[in-house]
């Protein structure tokens, strides 16, 4: 499990510099026509790459279960369940209480991951079937906190 701990963190520090940045945007400070500009909803979260991956990870989840490849399930849960953590700092726009919510999914997703990972190694299709439905009704729940532009 150490190759794979290695794996997750060093795809999620990948990820955040990618999609994220890492350092100041000095056109932002320096370019007199950001000042001039009205911001139009500058609240509204902006997770779109975020949730193509994982989307796409997630279709790749699926596809792992129904080829009835269980011992690689865990390879996308836990991909899922990195970029799912990574939600809340975009997300700094949502309500209080939806903020909360996120929260709780987050965790919720975190135990379903773990959960398909121990069912995917017994190789228990049953229980690694009803788990990802679970984890697919988090991940709808994460998603209807976001308007519709958050996915822009």
């Amino acid at each position: 499990m150490k190759p794979f701990t290695t794996f997750a963190l060093t795809f999620l520090l990948t990820f955040n510099i990618i999609f994220l940045g890492c350092g100041d945007n000095k056109d932002e400070k320096t370019n007199p026509q950001n000042e001039t500009q009205p911001q139009t909803n500058s609240e509204t979260p902006k997770i779109g790459k975020i949730w193509d991956s994982i989307q796409k990870e997630n279709n790749e989840l699926k596809k792992t279960i129904e080829a009835n490849k269980l011992e690689e399930v865990h390879k996308f849960a836990f991909s899922i369940s990195d970029l799912v953590n990574t939600l809340p700092g975009p997300s700094t726009g949502l309500a209080s209480d939806k903020m909360a919510n996120l929260k709780k999914y987050i965790k919720e997703v975190e135990e379903s991951a773990v959960l398909l990972d121990e069912y995917g190694d017994a190789g228990d299709m049953k229980n690694t079937k009803a788990t990802f439905e679970v984890f697919n009704k988090s991940l709808d729940s994460i998603k209807s906190l976001y308007p519709e532009e958050s996915f822009n």
